[in-house]
């Protein structure tokens, strides 16, 4: 597909304010992620009852980012652009009563401040077969992109669903929270050139952006 959207892309991305990506290390993740098995599933399924009650609305999402231990979690949190380390059950429901209810980075849980740029490409298989076959070419390529233009500030990962099918494919830019639909191979040094090193959006690409609070 060309750069040229098939549908119109504006305002095609729901509202929200934070993003809470959970490291896994992988990206065969079931269809719903609420139904990943042991912590992974129940963290998905408590943010699930959080978006019920907290007045911030906060996005959740698996990512093949690795964790700092192999029995916990790091949690990844924009626009805030922090990672909390080791976090197990306790840590979590810490997280959760002050950084995704209330915004603020959780001073009893160890974190720390990310540097550069983040480019999450939605890679979920199971959830939809155009993901799955157009993430990890696009994900490659931006990968190869910063590695020729020595780029050691941008990082490039892997993401569960994100929204949006029939827009693959679709990436999601930190820590702005900029989304872009109908990516392809051939996009990704437009990308970098006009939006990653020129501060500008890519208009006809440009799904919308997460909301400021």
């Amino acid at each position: 597909m060309s750069d040229c959207a098939c549908s119109p892309l504006q305002n095609t991305v729901k509202s929200y304010h934070q993003h809470f990506l959970v490291s896994s290390s992988r990206q065969d993740w079931k269809e719903d992620v609420e139904k990943e098995d042991g912590f992974r599933g129940q963290m998905a399924r408590d943010m699930k009852e959080y978006k019920k009650c907290a007045p911030l609305f906060n996005k959740f999402c698996l990512t093949d980012l690795p964790s700092s231990s192999p029995d916990k979690v790091d949690v990844y949190v924009f626009p805030a652009a922090v990672r909390y380390q080791n976090v197990g059950k306790k840590e979590w429901q810490q997280i959760l009563k002050t950084h995704a209810q209330k915004g603020q980075v959780c001073s009893e849980v160890p974190s720390v401040k990310l540097e550069g740029k983040y480019i999450f490409v939605c890679t979920h298989g199971k959830r939809d077969h155009r993901c799955g076959e157009q993430g990890p070419v696009i994900m490659k390529k931006f990968q190869e992109e910063a590695l020729e233009r020595g780029l050691q500030d941008i990082h490039v990962h892997a993401i569960s669903h994100i929204g949006g099918h029939k827009y693959a494919g679709n990436i999601i830019i930190y820590p702005e929270g900029d989304w872009y639909g109908y990516v392809t191979p051939e996009s990704v040094p437009r990308i970098f050139d006009k939006h990653i090193l020129g501060g500008e959006t890519i208009e006809e690409l440009h799904r919308g952006r997460m909301e400021a609070f």
